[in-house]
This record gives structure tokens, C-alpha cells and sequence, in this order.
């Protein structure tokens, strides 16, 4: 099994202004441990909001594993493609824009950012989209225009009250194959059963993939083995993600 959504840091890297600030560190010797534990054979780091763009912490980690670990980079409209490459040599496979603190997808056709989208179609990146449930229709609609393949966290983070009739959710059904729903941190979802938006999922042949979300900041009361079970729950977790990240 491949763990699609996992973070790592240590207590060297900078914590920058966010929307979450964590307590203490979670280097990757601790997340590598889960892993054993478990039997799950690699994972996925995904840039925590709270380190910014500074991805060196994740280089190191795929420099230092690079048969188990993929990554998923922050970058902002500043980035050096020669930085892209490095990281592309070293596993690194998408790009995320984190909305769950707020702000917008930046301007994709100005600036550097059409290279950007130039970059990830040829190296096989895709993006990966971070943001609550009642926005996804239009965050969905822009980022389709790039050609790049989209993966949502989380199950796309549905509104409570609305569950599966969520305009967000619906779209991610309407797209079936188009996206990769992460079926990731269920405690995020306000209450709601993952069963049935995975039930949902599934009969509309969307792409899903699992995550942990270790080590479950703001839930770190979680068992990783609970959520393990979940994977079972899905048609082809670990072809899917062997698909998306390689692993």
C-alpha cells in the first residue's frame, strides 16, 4: 500500500505565517517508522501550508529515500525551473495550491506560471488542490483549462450540511476520470460518513487514491491503522496511486 498524503518536518525547518502553526516538529524518521509499522511500502510528502514555499525539507527526504517517497511541492510565481528540475530528478511529481486558509488560485496564463503548466505537462506532474467543498466548482473549472492532471484532498472537503449534494462534490462525480479524489483525513470532514462519499465516488468511477494525512495536525489523537482500513474501502487504491506517483 502506498500512503498518498503525508507530512514531515524537522525542527530546523522555518514555520512561516499560516493559517496553522504546529507545536513540535515530526521528522521523517518518525513517519518512516509508521510506515514499517504498518507494512506500506512508500508514501507521498505534501509541502505543510506552514513551510511555505521552502521545499529543502522535502528534497532532503526523497534525496535520502528515493525508492519509497514521492513529493508535492509549494512554488509561487518566483520559482527557478532550474529548481523544478532538480526536484523532478529527485521524485518530486506535483505541485499544490492550499486554499483552506483563504486566498485564490493565482493568474495560470500570466507571468511565469504558463511555463509552470508547460513544465508539469511534460514532466508528468500533476496539480493537486486543497480547498473546501463549496468552492470547487470554480477552482475546478480554471485549473481544467491547463491540461495538467488534478488531484483533490480530502475527499474535496464537502459541506457538512449538504454531504453529497454538495455543488463541490457533485462536480468531482461529474469529472470521473478527469480528477483524483485523495480519500484522506475523514476526521476533516465535519461528521460526514467517508463511506458513502467513497460509496458515491466509486459508482461514478472516480479516480481515488489513500492518505493518512499523518501525522494529523490539529487530530493527532488519530490511529493510523483505523485509517488504513479505508483503502480497502476503495476499487484500486494501490494501482491507482502506482498510476499517479510511480511508487
Amino acid at each position: 500500500m502506498i500512503d498518498c498524503h503525508v507530512h514531515a518536518w524537522d525542527a530546523e525547518c522555518r514555520i512561516v505565517a499560516a493559517h496553522y502553526t504546529p507545536d513540535a516538529p515530526v521528522p521523517i524518521a518518525r513517519l518512516v517508522s509508521a510506515l514499517e509499522l504498518h507494512n506500506v511500502s512508500g508514501a507521498v510528502l505534501v509541502q505543510p501550508s506552514f513551510l511555505g514555499t521552502n521545499n529543502s525539507y522535502i528534497n532532503n527526504c526523497l534525496m535520502s529515500y528515493r525508492d519509497h517517497l514521492r513529493g508535492v511541492c509549494v512554488v509561487d510565481g518566483s520559482f527557478d525551473f532550474r529548481d523544478l528540475e532538480l526536484m523532478d530528478s529527485l521524485g518530486m511529481c506535483g505541485m499544490r495550491f492550499n486554499l483552506l486558509g483563504g486566498g485564490d488560485l493565482p493568474d495560470l496564463k500570466r507571468g511565469t506560471w504558463p511555463g509552470m503548466m508547460r513544465f508539469m505537462r511534460k514532466a508528468g506532474w500533476h496539480i493537486e488542490l486543497a480547498a473546501p467543498g463549496p468552492r470547487l466548482p470554480g477552482l475546478l473549472a480554471t485549473l481544467a483549462e491547463t491540461d495538467v492532471q488534478l488531484v483533490v484532498d480530502h475527499f474535496g472537503l464537502p459541506d457538512p450540511a449538504l454531504g453529497i449534494g454538495c455543488e463541490g462534490f457533485q462536480r468531482l462525480l461529474a469529472l470521473r476520470d478527469e480528477v483524483v479524489v485523495k480519500v484522506s483525513a475523514p476526521y476533516r470532514l465535519g461528521g460526514l460518513d467517508p463511506l458513502k462519499l467513497i460509496e458515491a465516488l466509486a459508482a461514478h468511477e472516480v479516480r481515488m487514491v489513500w492518505g493518512s494525512d499523518f501525522p494529523h495536525t490539529q487530530h493527532e489523537g488519530q490511529v493510523y491503522a483505523d485509517l488504513l482500513r479505508l483503502a480497502e474501502k476503495l476499487p484500486d487504491a494501490e494501482g491507482e496511486a502506482a498510476v499517479l506517483y510511480g511508487l
